[in-house]
């Protein structure tokens, strides 16, 4: 509509910008007020995913109390005791990790020690037969 305003004669243009800026300032309204139903749906359809279906009806300003909501709450709980307990079972597997880790490192230094004291034996035993022969 505005590119086609541009190029009317200017009697035209008078007439005719001020009802295109009030179709557009409707259009912008009706734009915003989509993009707000369509968030609000979307919101509403996570929280059906989440919770399953009625997840967030509200009654009268306050949650209701129905069978379906003492389920999703059961779920809730049910779910958040299974996630604390995944992470306590990773937690206590990173600690065992790191023990393990550790007693890995301690073993390849006591290696390396008796390595060391075996090479030196080995030369001092060399060294002794090499004399008496």
């Amino acid at each position: 509509m505005e590119t086609e305003i541009s190029i009317m004669s200017p009697e035209q243009k008078k007439e005719l910008n001020p009802r295109v800026r009030k179709y557009r300032a409707e259009l912008d309204a009706l734009k915003r007020e989509l993009f707000r139903a369509q968030e609000n749906f979307a919101l509403q359809k996570s929280k059906e995913t989440l919770l399953g279906p009625g997840a967030g009806d509200e009654v009268r300003g306050s949650l209701t109390t129905s069978k379906e909501t003492k389920g999703t709450t059961a779920r809730l709980l049910n779910h958040d005791e299974r996630v604390r307990a995944q992470n306590d079972q990773l937690e206590n597997a990173k600690k065992t990790m790191y023990e393990t880790d550790k007693i890995a490192f301690d073993v390849l230094d006591n290696l390396q020690y008796q390595n060391k004291v075996a090479a030196g034996s080995r030369g001092k035993v060399s060294s002794r037969v090499t004399q008496f022969l």
